[in-house]
């Protein structure tokens, strides 16, 4: 339909304020998804964990994990999209032959089967097991960091963020800094900060760990002991 001038218009029924709005539907041809795939962490696959694994999907395994005593079935493309640690392993693990195809063999050491089977749920699923206990939540957290999963990460942050006490902030204070973990460390600093848990907790061994563990985290602390004195 062609458009004439603005006065053709019914002012009351096309115009708002004088103004022209028109909508468009645009379809695009010939354009390959595969084109815009990019090498960040994948979204949640339609693939299932592995290690659960039924019908045709088992056949399209060709990466074999190593891990506390178990082997553990994955998928080589997903693995490398969605850690740069997993791609870089892989171009290193050694392969056996199968019949139309070759299987990587990829040994995992300093971890057990539980906490990589919640890592392998997060890269297939998008979530890990829930809910996050501490325990899991700690053990998980330095997966993350070992694997360069940075989306994963924060979900284990928040899930220990809610278990900071006197008897916990020095370990986790201490784990927060060496896997760069900003939100736990603010955390526990604002935990320590107050006036009342402050004193409480230098007259504690969580003290001495953090004295030797943490020296930066330390510093902190007394600058702002130091601070609410002046004030």
């Amino acid at each position: 339909m062609a458009l004439g001038s603005v006065q053709d218009l019914d002012a009351e029924k096309h115009l708002k304020d004088g103004r022209l709005t028109v909508l468009c539907d645009v379809t695009v041809t010939g354009l390959r998804t595969e084109d815009h795939v990019e090498a960040a962490a994948p979204e949640p696959t339609d693939v299932e964990p592995p290690f659960g694994m039924r019908g045709g999907n088992e056949k399209e395994v060709d990466v074999q994990i190593e891990v506390g005593g178990e082997t553990l079935p994955a998928h080589r493309r997903i693995l490398e999209a969605a850690s740069p640690i997993f791609k870089a392993d892989l171009s290193l693990a050694s392969a056996t032959a199968g019949d139309t195809s070759s299987t990587a063999l990829l040994r995992v050491d300093d971890m057990d089967a539980e906490v990589l089977k919640a890592v392998l749920q997060f890269i297939y699923m998008g979530s890990p097991p829930l809910p996050l206990e501490k325990t899991m939540a700690e053990r998980l957290l330095v997966a993350a960091d070992r694997y360069g999963l940075e989306k994963l990460k924060p979900i284990c942050e928040e899930a220990l963020c809610r278990h900071v006490d006197m008897s916990s902030v020095a370990a986790t204070l201490a784990l927060a800094e060496r896997h760069h973990c900003s939100v736990l460390r603010a955390a526990c600093m604002q935990f320590l900060a107050s006036p009342g848990n402050l004193q409480a907790f230098m007259a504690t061994d969580g003290f001495e760990q953090l004295r030797t563990g943490c020296p930066t985290a330390l510093l902190d602390l007394v600058l702002k002991k130091i601070t609410v004195r002046s004030n």
